[in-house]
């Protein structure tokens, strides 16, 4: 049946189209909706026919409750309102003729609302800068609309698009106990000014920003003349003022997505940056006012030990700042973690005498008193598993070592990352194991405690892109006096080493990048050559700008340009990745 009725309709389609009207088509438009496909057949002499072809379900037969069928980019041209974009595979459209405004819903799922979904409007021949727009009527509607549900409004920020610069601001509010990210972007297009209301769940913004940067590239007016080209269509960042490549959040949370276009000199080839290259970044103030450091837009920061329940005080103080789209790209520093158990006999000691929930029988075990071993016993507590030196880089100026290591997330991802400590033994304190038979023997119930706790972690395939940007997060952190003060109150012996390692972050953090760069890093090599086999990808060298970039597989059978050099070198696996390159 449902062969038979999209039979039907395409041919009414070219019927109406080529010779059943008593005028020629002048155009036809299509346009996906729920539940199927919407053609509308304009003709010369004014008459409008519509004609809606219904999809097919995943059982071969039309109806409306299921995804409209999508299978290939698709453009839409909104003939009315003078324009056309194009839109993802996994994305479907809806044109609201009251609102005269395009609906692109992200993603085929079921959902019990809209969102995520991107909302496109022309406003013709309106005068106001973007900014104008932005500042003096968006934002007053959304304080307006949401009122307490609204948790954040930002400040203008620029996002970049290929050669567009576009003005945007990100609210936040709260919807059915969950969390919105409203992006909005207004772009200056000769006397018109083209919106995008992005809306997206905070911390999934990845595809939405994707089919955002396609409908941005491809907008084109078709009323003008013009040959379709956006070149001086966006707006102008002031002098000083930070871009992101695509849509960032400015507060600590939420998404930093997607890429920059960047077109080069020669025809054909578009290089699309890096993420890592192209970050925003903001000065993160700890609301204890302890602490001040620099983030990327978009990542958030928690405060204390990561390794288990334990309400730590300001001695054993620790720090993590981390994507919350990606959490394996993350920074983990803490002054020192004490009290580790040198046996599991020692925790068997305390557990019998103090009993199973008093502080010391919950205590990590700590068998080899190592950097390795360190953050081997430790793998239960930071929440990863297999950890695995594939190099160890060599001391550090506290004593410990610099490795390089591998382990697997708990969302089962594989990361890299570097890893250091110092480990000392803090107290020797030898007890008879049963006070009332010495034939047991003694235990040492003293503990070592792990000095300048450092993790700088990414996906594998990701890590040598990301390791520069958590080095830079490292050496930005800036303790105050006020923490100072304050701990050297609890405990004031110890400040001796701790007050080096606060006071000295930006030098640990120089170390670590000298440690790891004077290594041979053959493990890094052979793991980004694997990821690059695996995903298909050449690196390739940028004569022009001496950057390194990737390619699909193949890229120098087809390319007969002399900017590019597709290369195998260690160098090439060693540096960070500058972007990736596309056949337009």
């Amino acid at each position: 049946m449902y062969q038979w009725k999209r039979s039907l309709a395409l041919v009414l389609i070219l019927m109406l189209a080529l010779t059943g009207c008593s005028s020629k088509a002048k155009k036809i438009t299509q346009t996906s909706v729920a539940g199927g496909t919407q053609t509308v057949i304009e003709q010369e002499d004014g008459t409008v026919t519509t004609i809606f072809t219904p999809r097919e379900d995943s059982t071969g037969n039309s109806g409306g409750n299921s995804a409209p069928e999508m299978n290939l980019p698709e453009e839409i041209v909104i003939g009315d309102e003078g324009y056309r974009t194009k839109i993802p595979e996994f994305c479907s459209s809806y044109f609201d003729e009251e609102e005269k405004g395009l609906y692109i819903y992200v993603g085929l799922e079921d959902r019990d609302t809209a969102i995520p979904y991107i909302y496109l409007v022309r406003m013709k021949n309106d005068t106001r800068t973007p900014e104008e727009y932005l500042e003096k009527q968006n934002t007053p509607f959304m304080r307006q609309t949401y009122g307490d549900r609204l948790v954040y409004s930002g400040d203008v920020s620029y996002y970049q698009y290929g050669p567009l610069t576009v003005a945007g601001v990100v609210y936040r509010y709260l919807y059915d106990g969950k969390t919105v990210e409203n992006l909005r972007l207004i772009q200056r297009y000769g006397n018109d000014l083209i919106s995008y209301s992005v809306k997206y769940w905070e911390g999934d913004a990845d595809k939405t920003l994707e089919a955002l940067e396609m409908v941005i590239d491809s907008f084109r007016l078709t009323d003008t003349g013009s040959a379709g080209t956006q070149a001086g269509a966006g707006s102008s960042a002031p002098e000083g003022t930070n871009s992101s490549p695509a849509a960032g959040s400015s507060s600590q949370t939420g998404g930093n997505g997607g890429s920059a276009a960047v077109t080069t000199g020669e025809k054909g080839i578009r290089v699309v940056a890096e993420e890592s290259r192209s970050l925003r970044w903001q000065k993160y103030q700890d609301p204890s006012g302890y602490f001040s450091m620099e983030i990327p837009d978009g990542w958030a920061v928690k405060v204390g030990l990561m390794s288990w329940n334990y309400n730590i005080d300001l001695i054993s103080y620790a720090i993590t700042a981390y994507d919350p789209r990606v959490p394996e790209r993350m920074l983990y520093f803490n002054l020192n973690t004490t009290s580790l158990l040198k046996s599991d006999t020692a925790k068997q000691w305390y557990a019998k005498n103090y009993g199973t929930d008093s502080l010391f029988a919950q205590m990590p075990v700590i068998n080899t008193p190592t950097t390795e071993g360190y953050f081997t016993d430790m793998a239960p507590y930071y929440r990863y598993s297999g950890f695995r030196v594939q190099e160890n880089a060599g001391k550090t100026i506290l004593g410990g070592d610099l490795l390089y290591g591998t382990c697997t997330s708990a969302a089962g991802r594989k990361m890299s990352g570097l890893f250091s400590c110092h480990m000392t033994d803090q107290l020797d304190y030898p007890v008879q194991i049963n006070a009332f038979d010495y034939s047991k023997g003694t235990v040492d119930v003293g503990f070592y405690t792990a000095w300048c706790v450092v993790m700088e972690t990414a996906p594998e395939e990701d890590f040598v892109n990301y390791q520069p940007v958590l080095d830079h997060c490292l050496g930005s952190i800036m303790f105050t006096e006020k923490f100072m003060r304050e701990r050297q109150d609890l405990w004031s012996q110890i400040m001796g080493t701790t007050a080096y390692i606060m006071n000295n972050a930006s030098e640990i953090s120089n170390m670590i990048m000298d440690t790891w760069d004077n290594s041979s890093r053959s493990y890094d090599i052979l793991s980004q050559k694997r990821s690059d086999a695996t995903l298909g990808y050449d690196r390739v060298y940028d004569t022009e700008t001496g950057e390194y970039l990737k390619a699909e597989s193949g890229f120098g059978d087809w390319y007969d340009g002399s900017r590019y050099e597709v290369v195998d070198t260690d160098e090439a696996y060693l540096s960070p990745i500058a972007g990736t390159i596309y056949w337009k």
